[in-house]
């Protein structure tokens, strides 16, 4: 009975594992818009509520304070990227 079960354990593993990597690869393919593909977006289809603009304001000055908080606690140690 003990040999079932871990066989099942291990088919069970291995599904998983397959299905795991079948999501992961088939999430990192790249699409190409070609010439004329997509184009930057420059503005909003509408104008922001002020929650929304208070949200996002509040959003930056806790991210950037935080990011300042860990520079402070250790300069060297922080990866920062542009994007």
């Amino acid at each position: 009975m003990m040999k079932g079960l871990s066989q099942r354990a291990t088919t069970s593993t291995l599904v998983r594992c397959g299905l795991a990597a079948v999501f992961l690869f088939g999430a990192c393919q790249t699409t190409s818009t070609g010439p004329g593909g997509a184009s930057e977006i420059t503005q909003l289809p509408r104008s922001l509520t002020t929650d929304e603009i208070q949200i996002i304001a509040s959003s930056n000055a806790f991210g950037f304070g935080l990011f300042g908080k860990l520079l402070q606690d250790e300069p060297t140690e922080n990866l920062s990227s542009p994007h």
